[in-house]
């Protein structure tokens, strides 16, 4: 288990990917081994990672938790 003062950002990660795991909200893209980055206003900003056929993506979300919507960002200039 991790640290005390570790446990709070482990635990809304956690729930952030839960979240986007079984909410009502959809990606625009379905993706794997991707980067998930909690930010301090509960969003969770969502990077690259493989596409189905193990195609790196270039796709930049961000799950808006405030009102459970995607918005998607320009695409990195490099898929990873």
């Amino acid at each position: 288990m991790p640290p005390p003062r570790t446990r709070p950002a482990f635990l809304a990660a956690t729930a952030a990917v839960l979240l986007l795991a079984g909410g009502s909200a959809s990606a625009q893209t379905s993706r794997y081994n991707h980067s998930m980055t909690l930010t301090t206003d509960g969003s969770v900003l969502i990077v690259g990672g493989m596409n189905s056929a193990g195609t790196p993506l270039s796709v930049v979300e961000l799950y808006r938790s405030t009102d459970a919507t995607y918005v998607t960002f320009p695409s990195l200039p490099v898929a990873r």
